[in-house]
């Protein structure tokens, strides 16, 4: 049995179906979900900048340029969401329609699975992006900041491991009603979200401790101390979004034979 990462290269290697404009926009795609945690960053460092130095510094000129440039920035971060989220639909429907027409059958719970194996993806194209951040921000805090995600993640794929045989168990129960097999398996999916969400948290408390560390001994301007803070909290939601996609995989999955698939894919 493999792990949440490994589990989603499946999404990657389908992409051996389709042709090279769609692997040209997966990339351009990437490079967008990439850009936008960086954007929002950006832009809570203007609006800082904006905050501490408006009344000060700068001319009427330059509070009305920092005021365009704030407002496009806002712009920006909504419309990459918006095609990302929409090209994310229309890859999947590709890759769906490419497996129809290569193995025939496809199971239902397919689509499932990949919406959330693409989710993951995305999720950690933007960490990555976000421990970039980091990095730039001080190079401990980059550092606390890939301990951190190291163990949320060990601790999460072992209750997504779990989860899924958890998940495979009660669909192949024959003892108990329909009913109650529903009611568990809601139960134990959403536990195990909720313990890895907790988890998450406190690896975003662990990380807002060391922030407020390199706050105290002066380590860090005002400035890039509020953009840390934002990125610590960008951080705990996006690990709460990765819990939610993880355990919805794992049920998805309990109904799903990906090697299978791939066989039946290559078979042919």
């Amino acid at each position: 049995m493999t792990g949440i990462i490994r589990t989603c290269s499946f999404s990657f290697r389908l992409l051996a179906l389709c042709g090279w404009n769609l692997k040209v926009l997966v990339a351009f795609g990437l490079l967008f979900l990439a850009l936008s945690p960086v954007i929002e960053l950006y832009l809570v460092k203007l609006l800082a900048d904006f905050i501490l130095s408006a009344g000060e510094v700068l001319s009427d000129t330059e509070k009305m340029f920092s005021v365009v440039q704030i407002v496009f920035l806002l712009v920006l971060v909504y419309a990459l969401r918006y095609l990302v989220k929409v090209g994310r639909v229309s890859f999947i429907n590709h890759l769906m329609n490419a497996l129809h027409g290569r193995a025939g059958s496809v199971p239902a719970w397919l689509r499932a699975v990949l919406i959330e194996q693409v989710q993951i993806i995305a999720i950690l194209v933007q960490l990555l992006a976000m421990g970039s951040a980091c990095f730039y921000i001080s190079p401990f805090l980059g550092v606390s900041f890939c301990v951190a995600f190291i163990l949320f993640y060990l601790v999460s794929n072992r209750l997504f491991l779990k989860q899924w045989c958890i998940q495979k168990k009660l669909r192949f129960n024959k003892v108990a009603t329909s009913h109650e097999v529903g009611n568990h398996r809601v139960y134990q999916r959403v536990r195990a979200q909720e313990l890895s969400s907790a988890f998450g948290s406190f690896t975003a408390a662990l990380l807002f401790s060391c922030l407020l560390g390199l706050v105290a001994m002066d380590a860090l301007v005002p400035v890039s101390a509020l953009v840390g803070l934002f990125l610590v909290r960008l951080y705990n939601v996006t690990l709460g979004m990765f819990c939610g996609s993880a355990m919805r995989m794992a049920r998805a999955l309990a109904y799903v034979e990906l090697p299978n698939i791939l066989d039946s894919v290559k078979g042919r």
